[in-house]
């Protein structure tokens, strides 16, 4: 709200709304002033109780002599305070000689103290989450601010779809007793929400005879957090052969969707260089896959990859060199959700040329950072992008297949004292003809123990601990593999375990 004059000899003035002042004390009236110096009329502050005329003078400002921006600020006298409607008038008086120069009232503002005002904030450090199981807990304060002890009052919650335009729906509320001037008292609300996800939440705080509309609420954007390795680098592509590019493979290993488009994956542990995932939302289901690819045609490069698996290409954040390096990925607060160093020493000890083998995970729930986690790809093509890893001993998603071996461990000396271990096995599905093979921990096949036998829901093999070839297999961890084919010639399932072999001290 302004007004010019542009002669000091013209009378001019501006008069404020009705204003409501019952409840308040210490009021004053306050502007900005700019003038030129040639400028040279008075400025007079004045009120009135009733409709307009008269008005009372409260304030009369001279000229200051100067063009600088001036500050005023004139104090209501005492028996305006309570009145319900006064009407406040700045009036240039046109007293002035000047007959050219200007002058400007600007950002006219009405202060003073209010008997009853209740405010509620959230404080800068906004949100804090607890366990994930737990929702997010939400703090905010309530504050007296007027001079008189406030009234009971009550907070309640909403929350709202993240820039979803859609309304606020009422989650709880909190009853606030009746605080002394100047006094506050924090409240909490619990925020239910899945991993990564995010929504508006606005607190409002109603008590009978506030005077200050505008600090009654607060709005705040509550995310929860995703725990440590709930999605997880699960597979590493780093020497494709020629024609091919790198890929890394997220694992989404929980059984809720997270929300991965503002997370970064990074070759560094400095991840402002890199872009997030994707621009908006990139939704990764429970058991779903993510390729990260600095390549721009991962599905033509690698025909395998299923239509369900999450694609994001052209990456500039990540190269992969072959000699090893670090991966880390992050949230959108830059907490790290996984990381690892790989080595090509986490290849297959046994092959001569690792090269266009991707390394895959073989326990998702297991630490990415150790070396026997990992393994060479034994797929055809050199990977399994998008794919169940084949040296994964974790069952697919959606798979109810299991598999236990007892005794475990087992040793296979000949004295007459678990010397053979029982693998035995659910199909979670209908009859299918079954497969049993053991591979050691490098993923080399060790011995297969049924090569077509027909089944039904449940079933059971014995291994004596040797391989194919006689040989005694030699102590450490080995994995069982059962794969079920139905009539229909597809996959009925695919299970894994582990079992290990022992031997005396």
């Amino acid at each position: 709200m302004s007004v010019v004059s542009v002669n000091a000899t013209v009378e001019q003035w501006i008069t404020l709304p009705a204003l409501r002042l019952s409840g308040w004390r210490g009021v004053s009236l306050g502007w900005s002033e700019r003038r030129s110096s040639t400028h040279n009329s008075s400025v007079t502050a004045g009120f009135s109780t009733g409709q307009g005329e008269p008005f009372e003078i409260f304030g009369r400002m001279d000229p200051p002599g100067h063009s600088l921006v001036l500050p005023r600020l004139v104090p209501l006298p005492d028996s305006s305070w309570g009145d319900a409607g006064v009407i406040l008038r700045l009036m240039i008086d046109g007293n002035g000689t000047g007959a050219t120069g200007t002058i400007r009232l600007d950002d006219l503002v009405v202060t003073g103290s209010p008997g009853r005002d209740l405010s509620v904030s959230v404080p800068d450090d906004g949100p804090n989450a607890s366990d994930p199981a737990g929702g997010v807990l939400l703090r905010g304060l309530v504050r007296n601010n007027g001079y008189e002890q406030g009234p009971e009052a009550t907070v309640r919650c909403f929350s709202s779809a993240v820039d979803s335009g859609a309304g606020w729906v009422f989650l709880s509320d909190e009853t606030i007793a009746p605080l002394a001037p100047g006094d506050s008292v924090p409240v909490e609300f619990t925020i239910e929400l899945a991993q990564g996800r995010a929504v508006d939440i606005l607190l409002v705080c109603e008590s009978e005879g506030d005077l200050v509309a505008s600090n009654d609420s607060a709005t705040a954007i509550v995310r929860m957090p995703v725990r440590p390795h709930a999605v997880v680098i699960n597979e590493i592509m780093y020497d494709p052969l020629p024609g091919r590019a790198e890929y890394v493979e997220l694992l989404n290993v929980t059984a809720e969707e997270i929300d991965v488009g503002p997370w970064r994956l990074s070759d560094s542990d400095d991840d402002t260089g890199s872009d997030p995932l994707a621009p908006g939302t990139l939704f990764l289901g429970p058991g779903g896959y993510l390729l990260c690819s600095p390549g721009t045609d991962l599905p033509g490069e690698y025909p395998g990859i299923p239509a369900t698996a999450r694609v994001v290409t052209g990456m500039r954040s990540f190269t992969l060199n072959n000699g090893g390096d670090i991966l880390a990925l992050t949230d959108d607060a830059g907490r790290v959700v996984d990381r690892l160093e790989y080595l090509p020493s986490w290849h297959t000890p046994a092959l001569d040329d690792p090269s266009g083998r991707s390394l895959e995970k073989i326990d998702p729930a297991s630490p990415g950072d150790e070396s026997w986690n990992w393994g060479s790809s034994p797929d055809p093509s050199g990977g399994t992008p998008g794919r169940h890893n084949l040296l994964s001993n974790a069952p697919p998603a959606g798979n109810s297949a299991r598999v236990t071996c007892r005794p475990d461990p087992f040793s296979p000396d000949g004295d007459g004292f678990e010397d053979a271990t029982t693998v035995g096995f659910t199909t979670g599905g209908p009859s299918a003809v079954v497969r049993v093979r053991i591979f050691d921990s490098d993923g080399r096949p060790v011995r297969t123990l049924t090569r077509g036998s027909y089944i039904g829901e449940s079933s059971s093999v014995v291994w004596n601990g040797y391989d194919d070839d006689g040989r005694k297999a030699g102590i450490g961890i080995y994995i069982v593999v059962v794969e079920g084919v139905a009539a229909s010639g597809e996959r009925a399932f695919l299970a894994k375990g582990t079992v290990v072999v022992a031997g005396k001290l």
